[in-house]
């Protein structure tokens, strides 16, 4: 699996994942992401665009979120259209 965040400006590092992640494998991927995209403005607000996939919805991610304060919006089940690093992972295979 690969796992990476993009917005309008900024590109994260991709992270090659080699085994099944747990919601803890997940929120520490979450966090580390948080602290790329912040790196150069702290100010900006962040929306997640996630799934409904457990490890998305399991109570440490969404107490990281708050404690972020990050936003996060579920996409409708079976959707990558609708998912703007679907585009990305298409231009890499």
């Amino acid at each position: 699996m690969i796992f990476a965040g993009i917005n309008f400006e900024r590109k994260t590092s991709i992270q090659f994942v080699e085994h099944t992640w747990n919601a803890r494998d997940y929120a520490k991927a979450l966090k580390l992401m948080f602290d790329e995209m912040r790196y150069d403005d702290e100010e900006d607000e962040y929306v997640l665009y996630q799934d409904n996939a457990s490890i998305h919805t399991a109570k440490l991610t969404k107490e990281l979120l708050e404690a972020e304060d990050i936003q996060s919006v579920q996409a409708p089940a079976r959707s990558p259209d609708l998912n703007p690093i679907e585009n990305a992972w298409t231009q890499l295979s």
